[in-house]
């Protein structure tokens, strides 16, 4: 199935055949092994990652993140819900037969067991399907796992690196997990999507902007009070960044820069 090899860093990855994927898939392979996409990204997982971490990634996409950091960490679990972007998941992982420690699931984590519906603007395998979106053109019912409980019974090494991509349910999620896995001083990579937040009301009306900005301060201050408890905080350069700097930018301005959407915390 393979002819698609990338190496990055020492570390080779293989991914399935380019005709049974679609173009932006293997744009992706090409930009992550050249440094075009979030070379930044992959240096923090040297410096964080090793053989005695846990490495959990939620939103997995199509595995560049998973399949590289599951060759340094001692145990790896990916979850990515969308069923379309799942199949190349499935597919890449087994053109790589040297990687015995990944574990992949079609489901999406959240704070307790149950079932959502991923939705999707186009068919799926967008990189954008989320459980938060609104104006969708396909959905999907997936099992939603209890996340905490899932680390509390898997994590066994010494570290645990938790790497967070979903489109909007970080702000409902972490707030529920981080005081029931604390104990285990974690390093969170986290992606925000605050647009998705503003986009989930719309319309240009006084009370509709008003009812965007409020919520918008509302689910930032609540994230930044789940992340109070890491002393540390960078940005994926390694930069030294802050919460409250996050919380005065969606008050002051509504939105953030594209470089402050990505935290790293950490003990």
């Amino acid at each position: 199935m393979t002819d698609i090899t990338i190496q990055l860093h020492g570390i080779t990855i293989h991914a399935a055949k380019s005709e049974e994927s679609p173009e932006y898939f293997r744009q992706n392979w090409k930009d992550i092994e050249s440094g075009a996409y979030e070379p930044e990204t992959f240096e923090m997982f040297n410096r964080y990652v090793d053989n005695k971490t846990t490495f959990i990634d939620l939103g997995a996409y199509i595995g560049g993140t998973s399949l590289y950091c599951a060759q340094l960490a001692a145990e790896a679990y990916a979850f990515e819900p969308d069923p379309v972007v799942y199949k190349y998941l499935e597919q890449n992982l087994a053109c790589n037969p040297q990687i015995k420690n990944l574990h992949i699931y079609n489901q999406a984590a959240g704070a307790q067991e149950g079932v959502v519906h991923i939705k999707s603007t186009a068919s799926g395998g967008n990189a954008g399907s989320s459980i938060m979106i609104n104006d969708f053109k396909s959905s999907w019912e997936v099992k939603l796992i209890d996340l905490a409980r899932f680390i509390n019974e898997n994590h066994k090494a010494e570290k645990l690196f938790l790497k967070i991509d979903i489109e909007g349910y970080e702000y409902e999620l972490l707030k529920q997990l981080v005081p029931r896995i604390i104990q285990h001083k974690p390093t969170i990579f986290l992606a925000m999507h605050p647009q998705i937040i503003a986009n989930s009301i719309k319309g240009n009306s006084i009370m509709n902007k008003l009812k965007r900005r409020l919520k918008m301060i509302k689910v930032h201050k609540e994230l930044t009070a789940a992340l109070a408890p890491f002393p540390h905080v960078t940005n994926r350069a390694n930069e030294t960044a802050s919460l409250q700097h996050i919380n005065s930018k969606i008050r002051s301005a509504g939105m953030l820069a594209d470089e402050e959407k990505d935290l790293l915390v950490h003990f």
